[in-house]
């Protein structure tokens, strides 16, 4: 009549000599853990502090690697949330180049730019929730543009996690990324001091970037390739949209204006895309690609970038627009 107490003993050792062994398991699996991300904190750290050509080795591992400093440092430590503006302005590199502040101030309008180099709509998402509420923004303009769109938002990511003022945000931005270097940009950003590397003299107060000088080259006017858009951008464009809508804040798309008949079907392509996003929600599309008289060479730095004299003007013209669509007011 022992039998099966013993056979319960038996299978009660079993069990027990098994969770032995996923203890030990998990421990061995933690201690690794814990060697794998000393040695990596260490080894960033060396990276990070010991400086070859008065730059730290981290920046000549890779070329991501984003330097504090410059505007996006200068300009989301102007920014008070606090504050109210009767625009704000996200997007890339067309926004903090295309929208001047002081443009919007000559007509009595307080606005501020937003806008960061190669912005992604991942990264604008972001910061969308971290900066702009009902009580800060009057009219949000999202600068749209098709090769922003098609970017995986790398650059943008490296930029903005050294020199936003939010760690939660830089921190959202890097685990949104979804490529472990973005993590490397994070670690970079807690093992360096909160301090500005370098200053950019382009910068004007309010968030804006000026260039005077005029295109000196040929223009690429001709050339159509197709629009490449990436999933994960377009998915964030929508959630910018609904941010807009959920918190009440008005929002317009503007695409600026474009140096002469640039990639006319690419560009169609792409107005029938942002079109299509905002079917239904009464937002309104500005598109001033070629409803313009700016001149190629005259109002252009580049095939792309306005100099400071086309913005003026395309700022002048885009705020008509705004008052007709009555976004601001008369």
């Amino acid at each position: 009549m022992r039998s099966p107490q013993l056979h319960g003993d038996t299978a009660g050792s079993g069990v027990r000599k098994g969770a032995r062994g996923v203890l030990r398991t998990l421990i061995t699996g933690l201690r690794f853990l814990a060697i794998a991300i000393l040695l990596y904190g260490s080894v960033f750290f060396v990276l990070s502090h010991v400086h070859f050509q008065q730059e730290p080795l981290t920046f000549h591992s890779a070329p991501y690697y984003h330097y504090k400093g410059g505007i996006s440092w200068r300009k989301f430590r102007e920014f008070d949330p606090r504050q109210h503006w009767d625009v704000i302005v996200v997007g890339s590199s067309h926004a903090y180049r295309g929208y001047d502040p002081r443009v919007f101030a000559e007509q009595g309008i307080r606005s501020f730019n937003l806008g960061s180099s190669a912005q992604s709509t991942t990264n604008t998402a972001i910061l969308l929730e971290h900066y702009v509420t009902k009580a800060n923004c009057g009219l949000l303009i999202l600068d749209v543009y098709d090769k922003a769109l098609g970017t995986s938002g790398l650059e943008s990511t490296s930029d903005l996690t050294q020199n936003i003022p939010s760690a939660r945000a830089a921190a959202r931005m890097a685990f949104a990324q979804c490529d472990p270097r973005a993590l490397n940009m994070m670690a970079l950003r807690w093992l360096t001091a909160d301090v500005r590397h370098y200053d950019d003299t382009s910068y004007v107060s309010g968030g804006f970037a000026q260039r005077t000088d005029t295109a000196q080259h040929g223009m690429n006017t001709t050339s159509d390739m197709p629009v490449v858009l990436d999933p994960l951008q377009v998915e964030n464009l929508h959630r910018c949209i609904a941010f807009a809508r959920e918190h009440d804040i008005p929002l317009v798309l503007v695409t600026h204006c474009a140096p002469g008949p640039v990639q006319r079907a690419r560009h169609a392509a792409f107005r029938t895309f942002i079109e299509s996003c905002l079917l239904g929600t009464g937002i309104h599309y500005i598109d001033l690609t070629y409803g313009h008289q700016l001149d190629a060479h005259e109002h252009f730095y580049d095939d792309n970038h306005l100099n400071l004299a086309g913005v003026r003007l395309f700022n002048a013209q885009l705020l008509d627009s705004l008052r007709a669509y009555d976004l601001i007011g008369q």
